[in-house]
């Protein structure tokens, strides 16, 4: 994942990751109709992402399994970070809809077979419910239905509209957010307020936020899991803005309270080490990765078959192609 993408990442994954965060969340922002049919203490993350590697720089995706209308269904997140709205949203979140279908019928299939019991062919999927949170400047204006895509879709006879398959998202534009408009726990309203508006606020807005998180763990009792989300927010912050310097939050904190500019400090550190821990890492990356070129190059000189070169150095048909131009010039 692009380097510029990743605070984003994973601001949205320490904080929509957390059960308590999106029950409080889907509570006060999901329509009333679908709320009164769903059981919010079934509520579970599911491991595994369905995203394309290179969608990946894009949106970051989470998926919980919920009981809607007395049934096992999904509520799938689509988080949208990258600085342009994509128009091809609906499509992708088509996709991966299918995709966890397939994987549920597969599932399915090999619990069936543990269990040996025969398999009927009976196909049964769940339901998911497909939400888009959009965190960038500007008011999302990209179509939320397929049917939307389709010229005339609402003029056309009933008959032929039965054919065609058509399905909402939807849609949670941070951009749009005031601070009245904001319903939540204090800690989760200050974990949206940094993913809403830390990225295009002003140096003083974003300042404001760091205050008010500061400010909360000085007057909340629940200490472990605000602190938790205070010290994800000075991350988020930390990472994704050049004018606020670690020191200047740690004087601003630390004139709130002693606890608060440790607290900053403790984050820098921490983020300091991942850093070194990532360089170390793409450096190993980059050191195996010219390994497997050697390798790719070794055999393609001994003529080696394009399978077996691809099953021996892991690497691409598109690369290998790219390294056998390089060779020949």
């Amino acid at each position: 994942m692009d380097a510029l993408n990743q605070p984003h990442d994973k601001y949205f994954r320490a904080t929509f990751g957390e059960v308590s965060f999106t029950t409080d969340f889907l509570n006060n922002y999901l329509p009333k109709d679908l709320l009164d049919i769903m059981d919010m203490d079934t509520l579970q993350p599911q491991k595994g992402s369905y995203l394309d590697k290179e969608l990946k720089e894009q949106f970051t995706d989470l998926l919980f399994r919920v009981n809607i209308n007395n049934k096992q269904g999904y509520v799938y997140f689509l988080f949208e970070h990258k600085s342009y709205k994509d128009r091809m949203v609906i499509f992708q979140v088509l996709k991966y809809m299918v995709e966890i279908w397939e994987g549920k019928i597969k599932e399915d299939k090999e619990k069936r077979k543990e269990a040996g019991l025969p398999d009927t062919g009976e196909i049964e999927i769940p339901i998911i419910l497909p939400l888009v949170v959009y965190h960038d400047k500007g008011k999302w204006s990209i179509k939320r239905t397929l049917g939307e895509m389709i010229h005339d879709y609402d003029d056309l006879p009933d008959s032929l509209k039965k054919h065609i398959p058509n399905f909402e998202y939807l849609l949670f534009d941070l951009s749009q957010w005031q601070k009245k408009d904001i319903r939540l726990q204090a800690e989760n309203m200050i974990a949206i307020k940094a993913l809403s508006k830390s990225r295009h606020a002003s140096k003083e807005e974003a300042i404001e936020i760091l205050i008010e998180a500061i400010e909360l763990i000085n007057r909340t009792e629940e200490k472990d899991i605000v602190t938790y989300y205070v010290s994800e927010c000075i991350k988020y912050m930390l990472s994704i803005r050049d004018d606020i310097s670690e020191k200047e939050m740690e004087k601003i904190a630390d004139k709130i309270s002693i606890e608060g500019g440790e607290l900053v400090m403790s984050v820098a550190e921490r983020l300091r080490k991942e850093g070194e821990e990532r360089g170390i890492e793409i450096g190993e990356e980059r050191g195996a990765k010219k390994e497997r070129i050697k390798l790719a190059k070794d055999m393609i000189e001994n003529s080696e078959p394009l399978e077996k070169i691809i099953q021996y150095t892991k690497l691409d048909i598109k690369e290998i192609e790219i390294i056998k131009l390089q060779m020949d010039n």
